[in-house]
């Protein structure tokens, strides 16, 4: 038609050809930008109940592990709604939690804490690797998985808590003591609360 704007059949086919080859290109640039993405992130973790959810050594003790189950409500994420580990031992070589992974230096953190998300034969759907000062309740994560993406390290740097990239705080309060029925394992109630900023 003379004066007509519309493209020919062939050009609209290659057109639209190319537009298909850049929608997963541009799925993939989202992708890359959702991830690495400081985000605020809260638990809490209750084990405070006989028989499942409790603690099998004291917090102060070298090394202990408790089970406890996290409430909803909270930017939990792959931690949300769930049963979790939280196990520790002391910031040495010794300790297999440490995985190969380095303590941030100058700042005093003392153990390594790792929380986890269970997902049978002793593997962890969603975790985090920290450093932890336990006097200070500051938790520098190191490594972990959440969600399927990899955490990124935060900086270590005490002097920067509150703010993104920075150590979160971890407060751990004492419940009590607990029976297991058995009279042989000791049980111990703890409420742990993680809070603070996590980039994935």
């Amino acid at each position: 038609m003379h004066g007509s704007t519309a493209l020919p059949m062939k050009a609209l086919l290659v057109l639209s050809a190319v537009a298909a080859l850049a929608l997963p290109a541009a799925a993939l640039a989202w992708s890359a930008h959702a991830s690495n993405t400081p985000r605020i992130f809260h638990v809490d973790i209750l084990a405070d109940q006989p028989h499942h959810y409790h603690c099998g050594a004291e917090w102060h003790a070298p090394s202990g592990t408790c089970t406890g189950s996290s409430p909803d409500g909270y930017n939990a994420f792959g931690f949300n709604r769930t049963t979790l580990t939280v196990s520790w031992c002391a910031a040495a070589p010794s300790c297999a939690l440490g995985q190969g992974h380095r303590v941030p230096a100058g700042y005093g953190y003392d153990r390594w804490v790792k929380l986890c998300r269970p997902s049978g034969q002793d593997t962890c759907s969603d975790w985090l690797l920290a450093a932890v000062l336990t006097r200070g309740g500051m938790f520098s994560v190191v490594a972990g998985k959440v969600f399927g993406h990899q955490v990124v390290p935060d900086s270590g740097d005490l002097y920067r808590t509150g703010l993104a990239r920075a150590p979160m705080k971890l407060t751990v309060q004492f419940k009590g003591h607990l029976s297991n029925g058995d009279g042989a394992s000791p049980a111990f109630a703890y409420w742990f609360q993680l809070a603070g900023w996590l980039t994935f």
